[in-house]
Protein backbone atom coordinates (compact mmCIF):
# COMPACT_ATOMS: atom_id res chain seq x y z
CA UNK A 1 0.00 0.00 0.00
CA UNK A 2 1.58 3.33 -0.96
CA UNK A 3 2.48 5.88 1.68
CA UNK A 4 -0.36 8.38 1.82
CA UNK A 5 0.63 12.02 2.16
CA UNK A 6 0.10 13.27 5.70
CA UNK A 7 -2.79 15.67 6.15
CA UNK A 8 -2.19 19.13 7.53
CA UNK A 9 -0.84 18.85 11.03
CA UNK A 10 -2.40 20.64 13.96
CA UNK A 11 0.01 20.99 16.87
CA UNK A 12 -1.81 21.23 20.13
CA UNK A 13 -0.45 21.44 23.64
CA UNK A 14 -0.25 18.15 25.50
CA UNK A 15 -3.36 18.69 27.59
CA UNK A 16 -5.78 16.57 29.57
CA UNK A 17 -4.80 13.64 31.68
CA UNK A 18 -1.12 13.75 30.75
CA UNK A 19 -0.68 17.24 32.18
CA UNK A 20 -1.20 15.79 35.70
CA UNK A 21 2.01 16.09 37.77
CA UNK A 22 4.37 17.54 35.21
CA UNK A 23 2.73 20.73 33.99
CA UNK A 24 1.02 23.06 36.47
CA UNK A 25 -0.81 24.74 33.61
CA UNK A 26 -1.27 23.94 29.92
CA UNK A 27 -1.93 26.64 27.35
CA UNK A 28 -3.28 25.37 24.01
CA UNK A 29 -1.02 25.60 20.99
CA UNK A 30 -3.24 27.08 18.30
CA UNK A 31 -1.42 25.39 15.44
CA UNK A 32 1.00 28.27 14.79
CA UNK A 33 4.38 26.78 13.93
CA UNK A 34 5.99 29.69 15.73
CA UNK A 35 4.34 28.77 19.01
CA UNK A 36 6.58 28.58 22.06
CA UNK A 37 7.42 25.19 23.59
CA UNK A 38 5.48 23.92 26.58
CA UNK A 39 5.96 25.68 29.92
CA UNK A 40 8.56 24.08 32.20
CA UNK A 41 7.58 21.40 34.65
CA UNK A 42 8.33 21.86 38.34
CA UNK A 43 11.64 20.35 39.37
CA UNK A 44 11.45 16.90 40.92
CA UNK A 45 14.77 17.41 42.68
CA UNK A 46 14.82 17.24 46.48
CA UNK A 47 15.38 20.53 48.26
CA UNK A 48 19.10 20.25 48.99
CA UNK A 49 21.88 22.78 48.93
CA UNK A 50 23.60 21.15 45.95
CA UNK A 51 24.77 23.83 43.50
CA UNK A 52 22.60 24.10 40.40
CA UNK A 53 24.07 22.83 37.15
CA UNK A 54 22.86 21.79 33.73
CA UNK A 55 25.63 19.23 33.40
CA UNK A 56 28.49 17.64 35.28
CA UNK A 57 32.25 17.92 35.31
CA UNK A 58 34.12 15.92 32.71
CA UNK A 59 35.37 13.48 35.35
CA UNK A 60 31.84 12.91 36.68
CA UNK A 61 30.81 12.24 40.29
CA UNK A 62 33.13 10.06 42.34
CA UNK A 63 30.46 8.41 44.48
CA UNK A 64 28.05 5.70 43.41
CA UNK A 65 25.08 7.85 44.50
CA UNK A 66 24.94 10.98 42.39
CA UNK A 67 23.88 14.38 43.66
CA UNK A 68 20.36 15.27 42.51
CA UNK A 69 20.56 16.46 38.92
CA UNK A 70 19.57 20.11 38.72
CA UNK A 71 18.77 21.64 35.36
CA UNK A 72 16.00 23.27 33.40
CA UNK A 73 13.53 20.69 32.14
CA UNK A 74 14.45 21.54 28.51
CA UNK A 75 17.97 22.53 27.50
CA UNK A 76 19.82 23.23 24.27
CA UNK A 77 22.60 20.78 23.44
CA UNK A 78 25.41 21.78 21.05
CA UNK A 79 26.11 18.91 18.62
CA UNK A 80 29.35 18.98 16.71
CA UNK A 81 28.76 19.31 12.98
CA UNK A 82 24.99 19.84 13.34
CA UNK A 83 22.46 22.30 14.69
CA UNK A 84 21.84 22.29 18.43
CA UNK A 85 19.57 19.52 19.67
CA UNK A 86 17.09 19.84 22.51
CA UNK A 87 17.13 17.64 25.60
CA UNK A 88 14.59 17.08 28.34
CA UNK A 89 16.41 16.37 31.59
CA UNK A 90 15.30 13.93 34.34
CA UNK A 91 15.31 16.57 37.05
CA UNK A 92 16.42 15.34 40.46
CA UNK A 93 17.85 12.04 39.21
CA UNK A 94 20.40 10.49 41.60
CA UNK A 95 21.25 7.56 39.33
CA UNK A 96 22.04 6.98 35.69
CA UNK A 97 19.00 7.26 33.43
CA UNK A 98 18.32 5.75 29.98
CA UNK A 99 18.17 7.72 26.73
CA UNK A 100 15.34 8.14 24.23
CA UNK A 101 16.17 9.78 20.90
CA UNK A 102 13.08 11.39 19.35
CA UNK A 103 12.88 12.35 15.67
CA UNK A 104 10.22 14.97 14.86
CA UNK A 105 7.99 15.21 11.81
CA UNK A 106 8.51 17.35 8.70
CA UNK A 107 8.09 21.04 9.43
CA UNK A 108 8.11 20.40 13.18
CA UNK A 109 10.56 21.57 15.82
CA UNK A 110 12.72 19.49 18.18
CA UNK A 111 11.23 21.03 21.31
CA UNK A 112 7.79 19.81 20.26
CA UNK A 113 9.11 16.26 19.96
CA UNK A 114 10.90 16.54 23.30
CA UNK A 115 7.80 17.78 25.10
CA UNK A 116 5.61 14.97 23.76
CA UNK A 117 7.96 12.05 24.35
CA UNK A 118 8.92 13.40 27.79
CA UNK A 119 5.30 13.00 28.87
CA UNK A 120 5.03 9.60 27.20
CA UNK A 121 7.92 8.34 29.36
CA UNK A 122 6.87 10.17 32.54
CA UNK A 123 9.95 12.46 32.49
CA UNK A 124 12.09 9.47 33.55
CA UNK A 125 14.75 9.29 30.79
CA UNK A 126 16.81 11.84 28.97
CA UNK A 127 14.93 12.63 25.76
CA UNK A 128 17.30 13.85 23.05
CA UNK A 129 15.73 15.60 20.06
CA UNK A 130 18.01 16.30 17.08
CA UNK A 131 17.01 19.21 14.86
CA UNK A 132 17.59 18.36 11.19
CA UNK A 133 17.59 21.01 8.44
CA UNK A 134 15.35 24.09 8.03
CA UNK A 135 12.28 23.42 5.91
CA UNK A 136 8.71 22.22 5.71
CA UNK A 137 7.18 25.27 7.43
CA UNK A 138 8.34 28.68 8.68
CA UNK A 139 10.54 27.99 11.68
CA UNK A 140 10.29 24.24 11.12
CA UNK A 141 12.80 21.53 10.26
CA UNK A 142 12.97 18.45 8.05
CA UNK A 143 15.27 15.45 7.74
CA UNK A 144 17.88 14.93 5.03
CA UNK A 145 19.08 11.58 3.72
CA UNK A 146 19.20 8.49 5.91
CA UNK A 147 22.96 8.49 6.40
CA UNK A 148 22.98 12.13 7.53
CA UNK A 149 20.16 11.47 9.99
CA UNK A 150 22.01 8.55 11.56
CA UNK A 151 25.19 10.63 11.89
CA UNK A 152 23.23 13.39 13.60
CA UNK A 153 21.56 10.93 15.97
CA UNK A 154 24.89 9.43 17.01
CA UNK A 155 26.51 12.85 17.38
CA UNK A 156 23.65 13.99 19.62
CA UNK A 157 24.03 10.94 21.85
CA UNK A 158 27.77 11.54 22.16
CA UNK A 159 27.14 15.19 23.03
CA UNK A 160 24.64 14.17 25.71
CA UNK A 161 27.13 11.77 27.32
CA UNK A 162 29.84 14.43 27.35
CA UNK A 163 27.57 16.98 28.96
CA UNK A 164 25.81 14.86 31.57
CA UNK A 165 28.43 12.21 32.24
CA UNK A 166 27.49 9.58 34.83
CA UNK A 167 23.86 10.69 34.83
CA UNK A 168 23.49 9.00 31.43
CA UNK A 169 23.13 5.23 31.68
CA UNK A 170 25.52 3.17 29.57
CA UNK A 171 24.14 1.06 26.77
CA UNK A 172 21.76 1.59 23.90
CA UNK A 173 19.49 4.52 23.10
CA UNK A 174 15.82 3.87 22.32
CA UNK A 175 14.62 5.42 19.05
CA UNK A 176 11.19 7.04 18.73
CA UNK A 177 10.03 8.67 15.49
CA UNK A 178 6.95 10.64 14.47
CA UNK A 179 5.83 11.05 10.83
CA UNK A 180 8.91 11.86 8.71
CA UNK A 181 11.02 11.05 11.75
CA UNK A 182 9.55 7.53 11.74
CA UNK A 183 10.28 7.17 8.02
CA UNK A 184 13.94 8.12 8.51
CA UNK A 185 14.22 5.79 11.48
CA UNK A 186 13.34 2.61 9.57
CA UNK A 187 16.66 2.09 7.73
CA UNK A 188 18.58 2.84 10.93
CA UNK A 189 16.68 0.13 12.77
CA UNK A 190 16.96 -2.32 9.88
CA UNK A 191 20.75 -2.35 9.87
CA UNK A 192 21.43 -1.94 13.60
CA UNK A 193 24.03 0.49 14.81
CA UNK A 194 23.93 -0.22 18.53
CA UNK A 195 20.43 1.11 19.23
CA UNK A 196 17.98 -0.58 21.58
CA UNK A 197 16.05 -3.69 20.47
CA UNK A 198 12.86 -1.73 21.21
CA UNK A 199 11.65 1.23 19.14
CA UNK A 200 8.57 3.34 18.40
CA UNK A 201 7.14 4.36 15.03
CA UNK A 202 4.30 6.87 15.21
CA UNK A 203 2.16 8.06 12.28
CA UNK A 204 4.67 7.27 9.55
CA UNK A 205 6.80 4.64 7.75
CA UNK A 206 3.76 2.62 6.66
CA UNK A 207 5.57 1.22 3.62
CA UNK A 208 8.78 0.69 5.53
CA UNK A 209 7.85 -2.00 8.01
CA UNK A 210 7.19 -5.02 5.81
CA UNK A 211 8.94 -8.38 5.56
CA UNK A 212 12.31 -6.97 4.48
CA UNK A 213 12.36 -4.59 7.43
CA UNK A 214 11.37 -7.40 9.81
CA UNK A 215 14.28 -9.55 8.63
CA UNK A 216 16.75 -6.69 8.97
CA UNK A 217 15.44 -5.56 12.35
CA UNK A 218 15.68 -9.09 13.75
CA UNK A 219 19.17 -9.59 12.33
CA UNK A 220 20.24 -6.33 13.97
CA UNK A 221 18.95 -7.53 17.35
CA UNK A 222 15.54 -5.87 17.22
CA UNK A 223 12.83 -7.52 19.29
CA UNK A 224 9.94 -5.17 20.08
CA UNK A 225 8.16 -2.44 18.11
CA UNK A 226 5.44 -0.06 19.26
CA UNK A 227 3.27 1.37 16.47
CA UNK A 228 1.37 4.53 17.37
CA UNK A 229 -1.57 6.05 15.47
CA UNK A 230 -3.65 9.20 15.84
CA UNK A 231 -5.80 8.79 12.71
CA UNK A 232 -7.82 5.95 11.16
CA UNK A 233 -5.65 5.40 8.08
CA UNK A 234 -2.59 4.82 10.22
CA UNK A 235 -4.51 2.43 12.48
CA UNK A 236 -5.66 0.38 9.50
CA UNK A 237 -2.22 0.09 7.86
CA UNK A 238 -0.27 -0.45 11.06
CA UNK A 239 -2.77 -3.14 12.03
CA UNK A 240 -1.77 -5.00 8.87
CA UNK A 241 1.93 -4.37 9.46
CA UNK A 242 1.66 -5.65 13.02
CA UNK A 243 0.49 -9.02 11.68
CA UNK A 244 3.49 -9.17 9.33
CA UNK A 245 5.92 -8.21 12.07
CA UNK A 246 4.55 -10.76 14.51
CA UNK A 247 4.71 -13.52 11.89
CA UNK A 248 8.41 -12.70 11.47
CA UNK A 249 9.05 -13.00 15.20
CA UNK A 250 8.90 -9.35 16.30
CA UNK A 251 6.83 -8.49 19.35
CA UNK A 252 4.69 -5.73 17.83
CA UNK A 253 1.89 -3.71 19.41
CA UNK A 254 -0.37 -1.05 17.89
CA UNK A 255 -2.01 1.75 19.85
CA UNK A 256 -4.63 4.12 18.46
CA UNK A 257 -5.70 7.32 20.19
CA UNK A 258 -9.06 7.39 18.41
CA UNK A 259 -8.45 10.78 16.84
CA UNK A 260 -8.60 11.90 13.23
CA UNK A 261 -5.62 14.28 12.94
CA UNK A 262 -1.95 13.66 12.25
CA UNK A 263 -0.16 14.81 15.40
CA UNK A 264 1.46 13.91 18.69
CA UNK A 265 -1.15 15.51 20.93
CA UNK A 266 -2.58 14.75 24.37
CA UNK A 267 -4.65 11.74 23.29
CA UNK A 268 -1.77 10.23 21.31
CA UNK A 269 0.64 10.82 24.18
CA UNK A 270 -1.78 9.14 26.58
CA UNK A 271 -2.08 6.05 24.37
CA UNK A 272 1.69 5.76 23.98
CA UNK A 273 2.24 6.27 27.71
CA UNK A 274 -0.14 3.41 28.48
CA UNK A 275 1.98 1.06 26.35
CA UNK A 276 5.41 2.30 27.45
CA UNK A 277 5.93 -0.20 30.31
CA UNK A 278 5.35 -3.02 27.80
CA UNK A 279 7.99 -1.52 25.52
CA UNK A 280 10.79 -1.23 28.13
CA UNK A 281 9.89 -4.09 30.46
CA UNK A 282 13.07 -6.09 29.71
CA UNK A 283 15.48 -3.19 30.23
CA UNK A 284 16.89 -3.00 33.77
CA UNK A 285 17.68 0.70 33.34
CA UNK A 286 13.93 1.35 33.50
CA UNK A 287 13.36 -0.64 36.70
CA UNK A 288 12.60 2.37 38.93
CA UNK A 289 10.16 3.70 36.36
CA UNK A 290 8.44 0.33 36.06
CA UNK A 291 8.04 0.03 39.83
CA UNK A 292 6.53 3.52 39.97
CA UNK A 293 4.08 2.72 37.18
CA UNK A 294 3.14 -0.55 38.90
CA UNK A 295 2.37 1.30 42.14
CA UNK A 296 0.33 3.85 40.22
CA UNK A 297 -1.76 1.15 38.57
CA UNK A 298 -2.45 -0.51 41.92
CA UNK A 299 -3.89 2.65 43.48
CA UNK A 300 -7.66 2.43 43.93
CA UNK A 301 -9.72 4.70 41.72
CA UNK A 302 -11.30 7.70 43.45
Amino acid sequence: MPERPAPARTHRALVGALCFAFLPSCEPNRGDVRAAPMPPAPSAAPTTEAPPTDGVDADGPTQSALSPLRAEWLVSLPVEGFRDARVTVPQGATEARPVVVALHGAGDRPEWACGGWRLVADAYPFVVCPTGEPGGAPGGFVWGNDAAVEREVNAAIEALRRRFGDYVAPGCALLAGFSQGAIRMVPILAHGGGFCPQAVLCEGAYDGVGKNFARGFLAAGGRRLLLGCSQPYCAQVFGERRTTLRAAGIDARKVYSGGRTHNLDGEMVSALREAWPWLVRDDDRWSMYLRARSREEKKPAN
